[in-house]
């Protein structure tokens, strides 16, 4: 028993030094870590994975940790010319983990929760630091366990020129690709560029592979590695513009490559719309797309003509003297498909005028009294009339695409005593922005049958089905003064009178 009861006390002694020392090692790592992050003098691309098992989509961040504990976070999210500073630091939990411990509209834009949405996006806002390099850091996250990548930036790049290059990748690149091993084809894939996920398959199996991914300047990064037959991928692709591939090697060195089908929807996709907006006066306008010699392009209407000279696509109008508005499509054909942009000659000035707003309301028609009128500030106003009431909004106008602006959240008016406000409505009835800011429908343009405004855009990647009037006990809008709705208008358009 004695020899017994020694031995435990010995073994409980070593731990407590054992334990001591792991604390100390620990406390050694993060100092190390903290200082690896600080010394990137233009910090590091992060490569950042929302989702629980990568279900959400890839986003890459550009961060800078200061010395003062401030971190400094921009990239995709920002548009490259801004950026948020907030409080970092790493701590000892599970591991050495970095945590953002203040908010900061960048870092914690996926990890948001509401009463109504307790997960947000899945996004983290801590992460273990599983490894780290001078040039590269491997993250996860604390609560929804991805596996993220930070890579240190160069300081011969400025962050919006890295900006810039990835929004060139996002709208470069093709969705469609056929995937060759060594040159000859195994499969296919698609990708989402809303969802940021990619869906491959190949001929030899009947599961798809369903990875998201992160863009980079260069192409893209795959969540996880993409395993074929025990050849794992590299999860970095470089996009190939003379052949619009995506291009990786497996560790066996074997040579992966993703060909792009280029379809006409590559086109309006480089174009970043499927509507171009020309003033009354005759000319022109002119967009950068890559491989416009495998396409052939038509118009509907003679007043409207495309050319194309390297990678210059150019439409062109003659003077529009009718004092309206005029459509004329153009068509995009190849052997992959066919796609068509929507080219309207038109100023605000031709758009000002009485309408009728005309949608469906839960199953049954309805019709409003609407005007576009021009503000003292040049901009245009809707009015909407709602049981006798006129409904206020303020919009701007887009000339280049020849479409509205319209803002949700805006105090409108009054409905008898009671305050009014606008929200917009998903095209399924689930959804509203209701009394929230922030969010824009996009009113585009079309005269193919009378004059005709139509209701677009999206919030939080939902399609803008239409508006909706809510009355309020005040002026503060809130869901807790809310009183109910006055109007829903689904499938809403604007029709202008004659």
């Amino acid at each position: 028993m004695f020899a017994v009861f020694s031995l435990s006390s010995c073994l409980h002694d070593n731990n407590e030094l054992f334990d001591q020392s792991a604390a100390e090692r620990l406390s050694s790592t993060i100092s190390k870590e903290k200082e690896l992050l600080q010394n990137a003098p233009n910090g590091w691309v992060f490569h950042y994975f929302a989702g629980e098992d990568y279900t959400g989509v890839g986003v890459t961040h550009l961060v800078k940790f200061g010395k003062d504990g401030k971190i400094e976070a921009g990239g995709e999210l920002t548009g490259g010319d801004n950026s948020y500073r907030s409080s970092y630091d790493i701590v000892a939990s599970q591991g050495p983990v970095l945590t953002i411990n203040s908010l900061n509209p960048v870092l914690h834009y996926f990890s948001e929760v509401t009463i109504n949405d307790v997960d947000g996006d899945q996004g983290d806002f801590e992460f273990l630091i599983l490894n780290a390099t001078p040039d590269t850091v491997q993250l996860k996250g604390l609560k929804w366990h991805n596996k993220m990548l930070m890579t240190r930036l160069p300081e011969n790049i400025t962050w919006q020129e890295y900006t810039a290059q990835l929004n060139a990748i996002i709208m470069n690149i093709p969705t469609r690709y056929k995937v060759k091993k060594n040159g000859v084809e195994v499969g296919a894939m698609l990708i989402s560029k809303s969802s940021r996920h990619s869906y491959v398959s190949f001929a030899d199996e009947d599961e798809d592979f369903d990875i998201s991914y992160a863009y980079t300047n260069e192409g893209v990064l795959f969540s996880t590695p993409l395993e074929k037959d025990g050849d794992v991928l590299n999860q970095y692709l470089k996009y190939n513009e003379a052949t619009a591939s995506l291009e990786t090697v497996d560790q066996l060195g074997n040579k992966w490559e993703f060909e792009g089908v280029v379809g006409p929807e590559y086109v309006v996709s480089v174009m970043g719309t499927s509507s171009v907006g020309l003033i009354d006066a005759a000319g022109s306008k002119t967009y950068n797309v890559n491989m416009l010699d495998k396409f052939q392009f038509s118009t509907s209407a003679d007043w409207l003509t495309v050319s194309t000279e390297g990678k210059e696509l150019k439409f062109t109008a003659t003077a529009n003297d009718a004092g309206k508005p005029r459509s004329a499509w153009v068509y995009i054909t190849n052997e992959n498909g066919k796609d068509s942009v929507a080219v309207t000659q038109v100023e605000l000035k031709d758009l000002i005028g009485s309408y009728t707003l005309e949608y469906n309301e839960l199953g049954e028609a309805g019709t409003a009294t609407a005007t576009i009128t021009k503000g003292t500030d040049g901009n245009p106003v809707l009015k909407v009339l709602v049981y006798s009431y006129p409904q206020t909004m303020q919009m701007t106008w887009d000339q280049e695409t020849a479409t509205f602006s319209l803002p949700s959240g805006q105090v409108t008016g009054k409905y008898s005593s009671y305050s009014v406000g606008m929200g917009l409505l998903d095209k399924d009835g689930a959804y509203s922005t209701a009394y929230l800011t922030g969010y824009n429908a996009t009113l585009s343009i079309s005269t193919f049958d009378g004059t005709k405004i139509s209701f677009g855009g999206d919030f939080e990647g939902i399609p803008v089905g239409g508006i909706g009037f809510w009355a309020y006990k005040t002026t503060e809008h809130s869901g807790s003064n809310r009183l109910g709705y006055l109007i829903l208008a689904y499938d809403a358009v604007l029709i202008k009178n004659n």
